[in-house]
């Protein structure tokens, strides 16, 4: 399986769901494994890997970003994905 071509498939398929002022988008591929999400200022990406149950992990993932659990991401490619959710219109 190419990843690349799996990533951009993902990315194509993204649906976003808003709720309470939060905007959600969501991608769903075999190659991600578990359930990640990053978040800022009410907008965030969840991404889901086969076999996770999706209408929980969306709620979860709106909880999360509805009372700001989780952990600062302060890895590689940070600064560009806090850039990417400030500049996006979504």
């Amino acid at each position: 399986m190419n990843k690349r071509k799996e990533i951009a498939r993902a990315a194509q398929n993204m649906q976003t769901i808003e709720r309470e002022g939060i905007t959600l988008s969501v991608a769903q591929s075999p190659i991600f494994r578990g359930c990640s999400l990053f978040y800022l200022d009410g907008k965030g990406v969840l991404f889901l890997g086969r076999g996770e149950n999706t209408a929980k992990s969306v709620a979860q993932a709106f909880d999360c970003i509805r009372h700001h659990k989780g952990k600062p991401y302060t890895g590689y490619g940070a600064e560009d994905f806090r850039a990417f959710l400030k500049s996006s219109p979504m």
